[in-house]
């Protein structure tokens, strides 16, 4: 069953002329999915700090108001960008000696007067399509991978992997794996008042026999239907973990099931990058405070340089109050505009879920809590069946009437 897959592309303009910088505030502000930010020259220190400090997938400038500084960070920025980057240059005089200067792969436009809003335009929408197009590559497997992990401790993804893996099976019928591989500290069959005789290392330590036939035998059926491949109560077990034996076993799962869900230790080695890799989407469970807000930060900056591909990484605000310490908007542009799904704070009833090993929804089904969760699951669910998903037309998604991509 082929996958809708929803495309957000952010573009950073660095415009000096106004005139560039109202048309294009103007096209670009009607494209569904492009989230466009216009920086003043002079509010960038260096465009050296472009793919460090600053992550978009298109950087579009307007050369002539800028220093001698900046053109050379820019010949550097050209040279040496990030594979994601895509450099569009916009030049007032033809005859700039900068223009035989820009050489490399992230060059990807140039544009010489009469300025022409609508071919910026086009080439955005091209650049999404490409964008489109690698996502759709990535994600050509039989079953869909998620992945949550904890910006900071206590952060709270495993309550929403189980939960959420419950939901998939309870709520809309999906036939679900939870993963979990916390090893040594993983609580997952606590959650759920299960009673596992075997483990992921089971598995993980003879990678020689994993395929989907024996992992199925490793597997625990809770009593909603949901299989779970439970964590051992032992620290050092994930001490001789490969990544072979990873690969190994979320390929035997993903053929034998529609939706795999992954409860990920607070850890970064090679195997959990693996995971996180393969994960699509990878939810990265933070709370609007400074600490797990830096934390989550510096995993969205520091994730795509080891390989995780950045359009995969999403934002769960869990414990979300209404009138927050970081006002939304903030949390978003420190986030570099990633999609951010807001999860209410219930602390108690989430407590008191995993101290009676039972689904939140059998306990305060009513609660915001619960109806956030639904909604995390109805995402994934959208997302792995594209149900609820449709291609606008070119012309609409230009005039902004397609559907709006990002949290909830």
């Amino acid at each position: 069953m082929e996958k809708k897959v929803l495309v957000q592309v952010n573009v950073l303009g660095v415009i000096a002329d106004q005139d560039i910088a109202q048309q294009l505030q103007e096209s670009l502000g009607r494209i569904q999915g492009v989230n466009f930010t216009l920086r003043p020259p002079r509010s960038i220190r260096s465009l050296a700090d472009i793919g460090v400090k600053e992550m978009p997938d298109i950087l579009l400038m307007d050369i002539d108001g800028h220093t001698p500084q900046d053109a050379t960070d820019l010949q550097r920025l050209v040279a040496e960008s990030p594979d994601h980057l895509r450099i569009f240059c916009i030049f007032r005089h033809e005859n700039s000696s900068l223009i035989g200067k820009l050489k490399g792969p992230a060059l990807a436009h140039i544009y010489t007067p009469p300025f022409v809003a609508q071919e910026i335009v086009l080439d955005v929408l091209e650049v999404m399509s490409d964008k489109r197009r690698r996502l759709l590559e990535a994600r050509a497997r039989k079953g869909s991978i998620t992945a949550f992990f904890s910006a900071s401790g206590g952060a709270g993804a495993t309550t929403l992997a189980t939960n959420t893996a419950e939901r998939l099976v309870s709520q809309f019928g999906r036939r679900v794996t939870l993963l979990d591989l916390d090893i040594g500290f993983g609580c997952a069959a606590l959650t759920l008042d299960i009673q596992p005789r075997t483990f992921a290392t089971t598995a993980l330590t003879q990678p020689e026999r994993i395929d989907p036939v024996f992992i199925e035998a490793l597997l625990t059926e809770h009593e909603s239907g949901l299989k779970v491949l439970a964590a051992p109560a032992d620290p050092q077990a994930g001490e001789t973990i490969s990544v072979a034996a990873i690969q190994a076993l979320l390929h035997a799962l993903v053929e034998r099931y529609e939706l795999l869900v992954i409860d990920l230790p607070r850890l970064i080695t090679p195997w959990t990058l693996e995971v996180m890799k393969q994960a699509d989407p990878l939810f990265i469970v933070t709370h609007n405070h400074m600490v797990p807000l830096r934390n989550t930060r510096l995993l969205i900056e520091q994730l795509p340089r080891v390989g995780v591909l950045k359009e995969r990484i999403e934002v769960i605000n869990n414990h979300a109050r209404p009138g927050g310490e970081l006002h939304s908007e903030h949390m978003r542009e420190t986030l570099h505009n990633l999609p951010i799904h807001q999860v209410s704070s219930d602390f108690s009833t989430a407590v008191r879920a995993q101290d009676q090993g039972a689904p939140i929804h059998s306990l305060q089904r009513r609660s915001a809590l619960c109806r956030d969760i639904e909604k995390l699951a109805e995402y994934l669910n959208s997302s792995f069946t594209g149900t609820t998903q449709t291609h606008p037309s070119l012309f609409k998604r230009m005039l902004g009437q397609g559907h709006r991509v990002g949290g909830f």
